[in-house]
């Protein structure tokens, strides 16, 4: 699909979201229609929204194959895309590196993706200076990179060898949903089969196997690509795990408490039919509340906001991006 012939509604909604330890801002990650991304700024006491370009037009590829942030240390924040030319690319913005965007580490490595690419913090608390990236290679397997663990840069720690990622598999997203401060890391992820079912991949205890949601959540029948997002949260106490995905013009979820817990569901998010062709994006809040947010595209450089406070009822809001 060129350039020139894309459906914008078809695409728009490719959104990357951090959201700051104890939950006082959310720092948003978009993509124009001139291939430009922009940072959004959501303060949390006044509930308002603002917003600045991170990356010029003419290096993202349009629309973009992967993009998705992380903070890790204090309040640095990270965000990874893929260029023009395939390479997924890495920005330092805030934290040690200023206001001012400069180039990552990962550029060095020139890895390559024609799909979504995920990053997620190794540890739950303000001090975690780790990261993991996943992305498809060109051999269609997933590859786990790991940043500060046992290097200082960027080193390969995992590929994996699963079959089924069918031609419905578009994203692979990870979260971690280890409890806050722990010394053990527990990381869930997940991808869309063949068949149209939601698939968990899951490590602990320094392994990693399928999870107990595969075959559980028939996402789409007949099979059809479905845009989804994982969210963790309540970490500090008891940490929960969310699963929101598309159907019907609908979005649903899928959750459970703890890392050994029952899934639960499919509940019902929306009330009408507010959706086609879209992508949503989402994150949770890292503190001991169960805040929630997801992101749900519109046209004009346009998104829809909804969110919860403190697990209460959902809020709606439609934001308008432009300069």
């Amino acid at each position: 699909m060129g350039n020139g012939d894309f459906d914008e509604e078809a695409w728009r909604g490719t959104y990357a979201a951090v959201i700051r330890y104890w939950g006082g801002y959310i720092r948003l990650y978009i993509q124009k229609n001139d291939s430009s991304i922009v940072e959004g700024y959501w303060d949390r006491s006044r509930k308002t929204w603002s917003f600045k370009e991170i990356v010029p037009a003419g290096i993202a590829g349009l629309p973009v194959r992967g993009l998705t942030a992380t903070a890790i240390g204090k309040e640095e924040t990270h965000l990874f895309f893929v260029d023009n030319d395939g390479y997924i690319r890495e920005i330092g913005i805030h934290g040690n590196y200023g206001d001012e965007p400069k180039p990552g580490p990962l550029d060095d490595l020139k890895l390559q993706t024609s799909k979504s690419i995920s990053v997620i913090p190794l540890s739950q608390h303000n001090m975690a200076e780790q990261m993991a990236l996943y992305y498809r290679d060109e051999n269609d397997t997933l590859v786990e990179f790991r940043y500060g663990c046992n290097s200082p840069g960027w080193e390969l720690t995992h590929m994996f060898k699963w079959t089924d990622f069918g031609p419905l598999t578009s994203d692979v997203k990870f979260v971690n949903m280890s409890k806050w401060q722990s010394s053990d890391t527990s990381i869930r992820g997940f991808y869309q089969n063949s068949e149209g079912y939601l698939v968990e991949l899951r490590y602990d205890d320094g392994f990693w196997g399928t999870g107990f949601l595969h075959q559980k959540i028939p996402a789409t029948n007949p099979p059809k690509p479905s845009a989804f997002m994982p969210i963790a949260n309540n970490l500090y106490n008891s940490p929960k795990l969310t699963v929101f995905y598309t159907l019907d013009n609908k979005i649903y979820e899928v959750r459970k408490e703890g890392k050994d817990g029952y899934w639960a569901g499919p509940y019902e998010v929306t009330n009408e039919k507010e959706l086609e062709d879209v992508h949503i994006g989402g994150a949770g809040a890292l503190t001991e509340h169960e805040d929630q947010h997801l992101f749900i595209s519109e046209k004009a450089n346009k998104f829809v906001h909804r969110y919860r406070v403190l697990g209460g009822s959902w809020t709606k809001e439609v934001v308008d991006y432009n300069d």
